[in-house]
């Protein structure tokens, strides 16, 4: 579940409405999109937050070649995936950047973005821009707000089983953003 979708039980539900709209719908939100800014966290995952890079192996290589040589932007629309993968790593960066309380419009050009990579990856892409997460990814942010170690090893399990490289690609640029936050402050 994303910032754009909705669950409904029959499609006969939503079909009259062209502009899809909760309240009259009188649809429960079942979760919130808005990433709020992390309070403190525990600095016992640091070191998970440093091995973002462990994370791009095998097919992902290719994300962290292009990330040392070109920097963030030349990873729009590049790696395997639908969404591609490494729109899924700028998706996690930015939502990294924004939950760390840091500048986040200025990691990528948004200039032609629906020209460099696919329709949804763009609305994914604008979305974390705009400080909205999926519902997996806000389980994670929520468990690593509260300390809880069950909870986050569970929640990244769900991400990391997120489509063939999308849930990899995600959490390794999470944490490269909240590494690069930690080590700036």
């Amino acid at each position: 579940m994303g910032p754009r979708s909705l669950l409904v039980d029959f499609l006969d539900d939503v079909a009259d409405h062209l502009l899809i709209d909760n309240e009259s719908l009188k649809v429960p939100v079942i979760y919130d999109p808005n990433i709020s800014r992390a309070g403190d966290v525990s600095r016992r995952w640091n070191a998970l937050f440093g091995e973002w890079y462990m994370l791009l192996d095998d097919e992902l290589e290719v994300l962290l070649f292009t990330l040392n040589n070109d920097g963030y932007d030349a990873l729009v629309g590049l790696g395997p995936g639908s969404t591609p993968a490494g729109d899924d790593f700028l998706t996690g960066m930015h939502i990294g950047l924004r939950w760390m309380g840091h500048n986040f419009k200025n990691v990528i050009s948004f200039q032609n973005l629906e020209s460099r990579t696919t329709w949804f990856s763009s609305c994914m892409l604008h979305d974390a821009a705009n400080g909205l997460t999926w519902y997996r990814s806000k389980k994670l942010l929520q468990a690593l707000s509260r300390g809880a170690d069950g909870e986050v090893e569970d929640a990244l399990n769900e991400l990391m089983s997120t489509g063939h490289t999308s849930g990899r690609a995600w959490i390794s640029g999470f944490f490269h953003a909240v590494s690069v936050c930690n080590s700036s402050s």
